[in-house]
């Protein structure tokens, strides 16, 4: 399945959220064509703004150690 820009990650994020709450993530991911583990990198790269005033097709990257850790911290 092909990469998804950085405004629909934040979308399938948000619906994820909403299926876990109704007790539907799994079947979301599946209807989606998504493993939990895109999940989890998306959430962090949220987490940390990577996804922020990013243009279609442009790269993402990793955080830095810094917004990894500010990421977990916000998570807690």
């Amino acid at each position: 399945m092909p990469d998804v820009y950085p405004a629909q990650k934040g979308q399938l994020l948000a619906g994820y959220e909403q299926a876990v709450a109704a007790g539907e993530g799994g079947a979301f991911l599946r209807r989606e064509g998504r493993y939990s583990s895109l999940v989890t990198e998306w959430r962090k790269a949220c987490d940390g703004r990577l996804l922020q005033g990013k243009d279609a097709g442009e790269s993402v990257g990793r955080p830095t150690p810094e917004q990894a850790e500010i990421a977990r911290l916000k998570r807690h």
